[in-house]
């Protein structure tokens, strides 16, 4: 939602008047319909739906987040194999801590 929100920030000032308005969901008996429709598991006998299918989608923008993977130890190391494999720092103090911060989450 948040690019299609972006999406219409930018091609908001294109227009010389801008309307916003809310339809409520009785008078919106289409989109209502096609919502239904969407949890169906089957159409009904002589039902007819209506699809419009886009070109090219509305956003043409992609969306991808860099995520750096460590190759060494870190800050998460010592969580990771007590939450995967439940193994503790030997440190007592250490191990303390760990859980509790832990059992925080």
């Amino acid at each position: 939602m948040i690019k299609y929100l972006s999406h219409f920030q930018g091609m908001k000032s294109a227009f010389k008047v801008l309307m916003i308005v809310k339809v409520p969901r009785a008078e919106n008996v289409r989109a209502d319909q096609l919502s239904k429709l969407a949890t169906a598991e089957e159409l009904e006998k002589n039902q007819t739906v209506l699809v419009d299918y886009l070109d090219r989608p509305t956003i043409s923008e992609v969306d991808v987040m860099d995520i750096d993977v460590p190759h060494g130890p870190n800050l998460m190391t010592s969580f990771i194999n007590w939450l995967r494999n439940g193994i503790l720092p030997e440190d007592p103090m250490e191990a303390r801590n760990l859980v509790y911060t832990a059992n925080r989450f």
